[in-house]
């Protein structure tokens, strides 16, 4: 009958169109989720797969592991195995990594017998006051062991996936076609690290009119929009106990530090977020903070854009954690000084806002 061939025809093109969609994921592999090696140059990755997938196979090379947002690439491991004796390091950034993501992995690593000696928790100050899980973003979804989803509904997603552009930007890449990504610099098997190649060779270049061309280098004004999500900050404090729990638990060093923002970002912090940030970290665990007002966020050649610093920067935090560094740049915060701190802190923003109030 007619009606039955027209079912049947219907049946067949939605399972090409199936099929093709799923093939071309496979073999373009967008998100580099499948590893097909069809076309060699990846230009979108999503680190918190790949990451833990690598790890899973290498965690016996390394002891030791870097925890942050896009920001911590910046932080170079050898900067820190210098200070520590025996250490090899691993950075696990992720971009726009909040602390309950990170406490997952964590917990992960250590049910799985991975060798952790010590730990360097990058916090950021602006994504951890609102961030939460990234639930509905091909880039940033979770391993399927964090997560512990169904590994087949998992890869399901990324056969089923249309991210037309993603795919054509890949494939340009590819063909010659257009230059990489000034993001798409990765080093998953080896330091974790990516590294902003580009950037860079416009600096060597000429860097004045490096800064001069990055419009978020050159905003100027204090907005203050950056305001903690109530929910969501007590979400990462929580998971920031329970990675300092975990750390005491299992006899594993832990660093914590805030790492320096460009003053354009301090600029669209709102103070009470931020002091209240300060606050709650302190009482619950020692840390170093490089963020707000200083030599270093008040510089834009030691920034590529008002979000990631240079790795230029990162020998002096690692000096100044270990107590060789310059005392104006990154200071040590605890429970017991939080206090004072704060008042301290808000001279050094009120005197900084005069600059453009």
């Amino acid at each position: 009958m007619v009606w039955k061939r027209y079912v049947v025809g219907v049946a067949l093109l939605t399972f090409s169109f199936i099929f093709l969609v799923a093939a071309l994921n496979y073999v373009i592999d967008p998100y580099y989720i499948f590893h097909s090696e069809f076309l060699k140059t990846n230009e979108y990755i999503n680190e918190r797969y790949n990451k833990v997938e690598y790890l899973r196979k290498a965690h016996t090379k390394y002891n030791s592991y870097i925890f942050g947002s896009s920001r911590a690439s910046c932080l170079v491991n050898e900067d820190f195995e210098r200070y520590i004796p025996n250490s090899r390091f691993y950075n696990m950034t992720m971009s726009v990594a909040t602390l309950s993501e990170e406490s997952r992995i964590l917990v992960f690593m250590i049910k799985n017998g991975y060798k952790i000696d010590n730990i360097i928790l990058s916090v950021d100050m602006d994504i951890n006051l609102h961030y939460d899980f990234h639930n509905n973003d091909y880039l940033r979804y979770n391993h399927y062991l964090i997560t512990k989803e169904n590994p087949l509904l998992f890869y399901y997603r990324y056969l089923s996936a249309f991210s037309y552009e993603v795919m054509w930007d890949k494939i340009e890449v590819n063909l010659g076609k257009r230059e990489k990504s000034p993001h798409a610099f990765y080093d998953l098997e080896n330091s974790g690290r990516f590294f902003f190649k580009t950037q860079e060779k416009k600096i060597a270049k000429d860097q004045k009119a490096y800064i001069k061309s990055v419009l978020d280098l050159n905003i100027n004004k204090v907005s203050r929009v950056i305001v903690l999500k109530d929910k969501i900050f007590e979400k990462n404090m929580e998971a920031y106990k329970n990675i300092v729990s975990l750390c005491k638990k299992h006899d594993i060093n832990l660093i914590v530090l805030i790492p320096p923002h460009n003053y354009n970002v301090m600029n669209k912090m709102d103070i009470n977020s931020y002091l209240t940030l300060l606050k709650r970290m302190a009482e619950i665990y020692p840390f170093w903070n490089f963020s707000g007002y200083n030599r270093v966020t008040m510089d834009n050649r030691y920034f590529y854009e008002s979000v990631h610093f240079r790795p230029i920067v990162s020998p002096w935090i690692a000096d100044r954690i270990f107590g060789k560094g310059d005392k104006d740049f990154g200071e040590y915060v605890t429970k017991d000084n939080i206090d004072n701190y704060i008042i301290k802190k808000k001279k050094e923003i009120k005197e900084a806002e005069k600059k453009w109030l």
